[in-house]
């Protein structure tokens, strides 16, 4: 039968380290000490001594470095979150999956710069090396035409009417018309235009925040 010291000792331990059952824990025998009223040796002579009479597994401490937590975990059991945290995490988390969806999905904008405004960088620029940018090199523009054109495309398909592909070609301002041809073609090809009956509208913006 074990004695009250032992007893107050295994209770001191039971009440401040969960999972002290299933795996070995690192201990503070300094903390204990003062839970039990001991001193420090007395805890650790103590320790010993169950650990042969086989009562607990005790490692004596080394000089090894270890992180004492300020604050207690709690268990699963007594944590509780509001309904209104709950739903912001859940917010916030599902905005960070559609942004992941779109970073995949999307083929005209270069990946470089999605990264850089999802992270709310200043002056994002093209990197000219991803797939997306490579493939505008393919229409012979440099990202700077190509993107002053698409702002263009984009600005006057804004209205959400579909328009001819002449008549959209003819209102890009300033701009050589084959050039506008093959930014529409892109965008056409990477599904951020649509092309029905000779007529191009704008699909549903995507978020890439």
């Amino acid at each position: 039968r074990l004695d009250k010291d032992s007893d107050e000792l295994l209770h001191a331990i039971l009440r401040n380290y969960t999972g002290v059952f299933s795996d070995d824990v690192y201990i503070d025998e300094s903390m204990l000490a003062v839970r039990t009223g001991k001193s420090r040796k007395e805890v650790t002579e103590k320790l010993i001594s169950l650990s042969r009479l086989r009562y607990i597994r005790y490692i004596p401490q080394k000089k090894t470095p270890f992180i004492v937590f300020t604050t207690s975990r709690e268990e699963t059991q007594f944590v509780s979150i509001s309904r209104a945290v709950y739903e912001e995490r859940k917010k916030r988390f599902e905005k960070r999956i559609h942004s992941m969806i779109g970073y995949v999905e999307e083929e005209a904008v270069c990946r470089s710069r999605m990264l850089l405004i999802y992270f709310d960088e200043k002056n994002p620029r093209d990197c000219g090396c991803c797939d997306v940018c490579l493939k505008k090199n393919e229409t012979g523009l440099s990202n700077y035409e190509f993107r002053r054109i698409k702002e263009q495309v984009e600005m006057l398909l804004g209205d959400g009417q579909p328009r001819r592909i002449n008549n959209l070609v003819d209102s890009v301002a300033d701009e050589n018309t084959e050039k506008v041809i093959r930014v529409i073609r892109f965008l056409i090809d990477a599904g951020e235009l649509n092309l029905e009956d000779d007529r191009v509208s704008a699909k549903r913006s995507k978020n890439h925040r």
